[in-house]
């Protein structure tokens, strides 16, 4: 078990060495002059769910007069995972490259596959996907809205720029360090929500909780903490897609729509226990 685990650490390692995912910016910023008077939305994890995002979309009357693009007085903003569990990961990575005004910030699991790449429709991928993936930012500020869209979170006490990519695609909650500085983990059991004890003078819209994204009965929980929504209602496992228009109001409207459940698939060799 042990040298399994000592050999899967060392092809994670080296695959991380060897290969240089990170973008040229971490950090986008959509202008207002890019955002004018459109009205801008943010989904939770899409997780290769091509036809319940585009569902989504028309619910929110986001899509075009044809239906197969986003409307042009709308911008749209995902929140990272973009791929793995669902059927379509590579079309919809395909088509956020090709819609000007679809954005997305990248999640842990977007990272992972292109260290990794052991999901099915990697095999398939071109290096235009891969560049495009690559150049795909942690975070997005909308100063419109004073508003950051990032996968998991943001540090509270930290300057935005200051982040790890931990911090940014895996953080759930926060504990204290032996200096009394908030540290991040991914383990709910620990310490607090990180959400909760966000203080910053900026709205963030995250996933990745998807944990925290469903109720007591199993529907879509949208998670609003005061200055931070969290929009991970589980469609990576079958529960729903979810978003929100800027700005959050008192009384916000929620769009959901289902998702289904993924395939199961057989880990690669090296990760099975």
């Amino acid at each position: 078990m042990l040298a399994t685990f000592a050999l899967s650490f060392l092809a994670v390692v080296s695959l991380t060495f060897s290969q240089n995912i990170y973008p040229d910016v971490w950090h986008a910023i959509i202008d207002e002059a890019t955002v004018g008077n459109k009205r801008v939305f943010v989904t939770g994890d899409v997780h290769g769910n091509l036809r319940p995002f585009m569902t989504l979309m028309q619910q929110a009357n986001l899509l075009s007069p044809d239906g197969n693009t986003i409307a042009d007085d709308a911008i749209v903003i995902t929140c990272g995972d973009l791929v793995h569990r669902g059927p379509q990961s590579l079309e919809f990575v395909r088509l956020i490259r090709d819609t000007p005004n679809l954005y997305a910030v990248r999640g842990n699991n977007d990272d992972k596959q292109m260290l990794l790449r052991t999901d099915e429709w990697t095999k398939r991928a071109t290096e235009k996907d891969w560049a495009f993936m690559k150049q795909l930012p942690y975070t997005i500020r909308v100063p419109s809205y004073n508003s950051t869209i990032v996968h998991a979170g943001l540090l509270p006490g930290k300057r935005l720029q200051d982040n790890t990519v931990f911090e940014m695609t895996s953080m759930r909650n926060i504990i204290k360090d032996e200096d009394c500085n908030w540290e991040a983990t991914d383990d709910t059991k620990w310490g607090y929500n990180w959400a909760e004890r966000w203080n910053g003078n900026m709205h963030i819209f995250f996933g990745h909780n998807a944990r925290r994204g469903v109720d007591a009965d199993g529907n879509p929980l949208v998670n609003f903490y005061g200055n931070a929504t969290g929009l991970d209602t589980n469609c990576g496992k079958g529960v729903a897609l979810s978003g929100v228009f800027m700005p959050v109001t008192e009384t916000p409207k929620v769009y959901s729509t289902p998702c289904p459940k993924p395939k199961k698939t057989k880990k690669p060799k090296m990760f099975r226990k």
